[in-house]
């Protein structure tokens, strides 16, 4: 196409105003530029070997699928230190609900494994990130081939658990069978009786703050004589208990890991579900981003810092 408009940046971002375009080939198809090599080289996305790239479709290989956020907004993967997300546009999204949909599920049923993402890239207050703009925007790919050591440690690598847990009693699960190399086993052992570890499991139950040492061992279905380790220190935050009064006078910026206690008095999901919730006590009501299995009626404790 031919574009004709007037020049604006928003954001960082290098738009055309008032634009009006005329289609001059409309059997052409898009080729997308392999940046594997430049992305994996930087953990700078703001880096201009990144940013020079806007608004050219591009492909990168051999990155891990990462987290999806709350909000289903942004769609995370990584090589190494490097890591940028994928996006659907808010304004202009190119893909029709059924392709949407596509994508996240897609998406969701890829973490922890390797793919291949392309789509465009786009620079967002000076960093770089890609734009969906087919539902095939992340697609698995074989691993690389490595021997049993290899694969020991490019597991050992991607290996990562919560390191900061706020508040006693809580129960997390633990990696016991990487999803990619799947010969490769890991067994826990934990430093402290504080860090309870059972069936996959652990559970971290403790009356002060400090720390517990969890270490991870790698080991190899088909040779038993590579291994290796990988340890995890944990920090233990018991918090300070509060109101929602106490949290809304606190100020801006306030860091203190807070405890409330109350009820539930609405929810957007049940205890099958997770979804955001609104929780109150006798001074006040407070809304949750962060989605939990709860229901209306549920008396419960949140543990966490005052964000505004």
């Amino acid at each position: 196409v031919q574009v004709t408009g007037e020049k604006d940046i928003y954001n960082g971002t290098h738009e055309v105003k008032n634009a009006t375009f005329t289609v001059i080939d409309a059997e052409s198809t898009i080729e997308f530029a392999d940046i594997t090599d430049i992305f994996a080289a930087t953990d700078d996305m703001k880096s201009e070997s990144l940013t020079k790239k806007a608004y050219m479709p591009v492909t990168i290989k051999n990155v891990i699928i990462g987290d999806i956020d709350e909000a289903n907004s942004y769609y995370y993967f990584t090589i190494g230190a490097s890591k940028s997300y994928l996006r659907i546009s808010s304004s202009d999204n190119m893909l029709s609900e059924a392709e949407t949909k596509a994508f996240k599920d897609g998406f969701a049923a890829l973490k922890g494994k390797y793919a291949t993402v392309k789509g465009l890239a786009t620079v967002y207050s000076g960093s770089f990130y890609i734009q969906v703009i087919t539902a095939d925007a992340a697609v698995e790919q074989a691993a690389p081939e490595k021997d049993p050591a290899g694969q020991i440690a490019d597991v050992k690598g991607r290996l990562a658990i919560d390191t900061k847990i706020n508040g006693s009693g809580r129960t997390f699960t633990l990696p016991t069978q990487d999803t990619v190399y799947t010969s490769v086993n890991i067994a826990w052992a934990a430093s402290s009786d504080i860090a309870k570890i059972e069936d996959g499991k652990v559970t971290y139950t403790f009356t002060e703050d400090g720390t517990v040492k969890l270490t991870a061992t790698l080991t190899h279905a088909t040779d038993a004589t590579v291994s290796d380790t990988k340890e995890f220190e944990v920090t233990l935050s018991l918090g300070t208990a509060a109101t929602v009064k106490q949290i809304y006078d606190a100020s801006k910026g306030d860091t203190t890991l807070y405890i409330l206690t109350g009820y539930v008095v609405a929810a957007g999901g049940d205890h099958n579900t997770p979804g955001n919730f609104v929780f109150a006590d006798a001074t006040g009501s407070i809304f949750s981003f962060e989605k939990m299995a709860v229901e209306v009626g549920d008396y419960v404790q949140i543990v966490g810092t005052k964000d505004v």
